[in-house]
């Protein structure tokens, strides 16, 4: 089954703030610095419009901050990954949005 976002993260559940919802980047605000100042456009189609965001919640036992950034025109996803040893930015793709979620060991990019 394909879902709309990655329901694991690391064999872990993520929990996405739908009641919150979709941000514009120009309404995002994130400790620790992570944005997309300087946006130069889409990786994928160069398109100048920002990309739509989303926060997560990953569910384990060093529980960490996600946020999801896509760009509405073509897709492209990249999620922002705060841990106890910084964010990491990590490039999603179809295999991410299956059942198992996404797994660093087996598949994703990291930037």
């Amino acid at each position: 089954m394909r879902h709309a976002l990655p329901v694991k993260w690391d064999g872990h559940p993520i929990l996405w703030d739908t009641d919150q919802g979709w941000s514009s980047v120009s309404d995002l605000m994130i400790c620790g610095g992570t944005t997309k100042n300087g946006w130069k456009g889409c990786e994928q189609c160069h398109t100048q419009v920002m990309p739509r965001t989303i926060n997560g919640q990953v569910c384990d036992f060093t529980p960490h901050r996600l946020v999801l950034f896509r760009c509405m025109t073509c897709g492209y996803t990249t999620v922002s990954e705060l841990t106890g040893h910084g964010w990491r930015e990590w490039i999603l793709d179809e295999s991410d949005y299956g059942d198992q979620g996404s797994n660093y060991l087996e598949q994703g990019t990291l930037i």
